[in-house]
């Protein structure tokens, strides 16, 4: 969200060109998803006893996610290659 907004105003200053393809509403959209996130996030964080643990578990969580993309990737990349090499024989 904040990405596209920084990238339409480096496309309106000529320094990247754009798509074909605009983004409906925008900025309104990004804007109003930001403040819907945040919104969350404060709910989140006026629930002390497991809003605020939650947050605090944030880190922890997406190290948890991020290690287990990479796990299913490394599967995921074997089951492909056994699948292509039974194409091919």
């Amino acid at each position: 969200m904040a990405c596209h907004l920084v990238f339409v105003r480096r496309a309106r200053a000529g320094l990247l060109a754009r798509p074909p393809f605009r983004l409906p509403g925008s900025p309104v959209t990004e804007v109003t998803t930001v403040v819907f996130l945040l919104a969350c996030l404060a709910m989140m964080w006026n629930d002390p006893e497991v809003g605020r643990r939650t947050l605090f578990l944030i880190p922890v969580i997406a190290v948890l996610l991020i290690g287990g993309w990479f796990g299913i990737r490394r599967r995921v990349s074997q089951t492909a290659d056994s699948e292509l090499s039974q194409l091919t024989k």
